[in-house]
């Protein structure tokens, strides 16, 4: 989508929905899915763009802008993961750190943008986290 395609998709969506800004993404989200298909048609006859790309924008670009950005939390987001994959495969580390996430910040993640993260984190070598720094720490300052 160009620059112009991405204002008139917010003020289709505006439009469409009228609801507050601040409403848009919880009121398009609980939508049943038969209507929110039929939104993404709507708009996209609109704009001058397929169906497609314009759902895709909402869910990979466009709802982003409401979420915390997961790399703010990447020392924490290791940690999980680490402890995790010592217990369990890749995959289930994901989900298992997914879920801690959710349980510590509630819905203030992307979920997809969040499970890619932590999938590319698993991917990277292992880094020491602050806590086990501050273990080691612990361990020098007792031997000496």
């Amino acid at each position: 989508m160009n620059a112009q395609q991405k204002e008139q998709f917010l003020s289709e969506i505006r439009q469409v929905v009228n609801v507050p800004d601040h409403q848009l993404l919880s009121a398009l989200t609980n939508l049943p899915n038969d209507e929110r298909y039929g939104i993404w048609t709507q708009i996209s006859r609109r704009i001058g763009v397929s169906q497609r790309m314009t759902a895709d924008y909402f869910h990979n670009t466009w709802s982003k802008q409401f979420f915390k950005r997961p790399h703010q939390y990447k020392n924490e987001i290791r940690e999980l993961l680490q402890e995790a994959l010592q217990q369990e495969g890749t995959a289930t580390a994901v989900e298992s750190v997914m879920g801690c996430m959710a349980q510590r910040h509630g819905n203030a993640f992307h979920k997809q943008e969040l499970r890619t993260y932590i999938k590319r984190q698993a991917g990277k070598r292992p880094e020491f986290t602050g806590l086990q720094i501050d273990g080691l720490l612990a361990i020098l300052a007792n031997v000496q």
